[in-house]
């Protein structure tokens, strides 16, 4: 049982900082699909405009949410 406990630990260790680490950077591809957003709007595309605008956002928030129940 010692060694599945360990192997658990090892797992939980290198998860958590991979999903740290990705949370850490995810500003900043939220800021970029906003501003790609933002292009697609001018020239007219509203439509996938609002699709990339709104699955940047789920997908910080589900970024931010794992990194806080980790």
């Amino acid at each position: 049982m010692k060694g599945f406990d360990n192997f658990f630990d090892k797992i939980y260790s290198i998860l958590t900082t991979l999903v740290y680490g990705i949370s850490r950077i995810s500003w900043i591809a939220l800021v970029t699909m906003l501003c790609i957003s933002g292009i697609l709007l001018l020239i007219g595309n509203e439509h996938a405009a609002r699709k990339l605008c709104r699955n940047a956002l789920y997908g910080f928030g589900l970024i931010q949410l794992a990194n806080m129940l980790l």
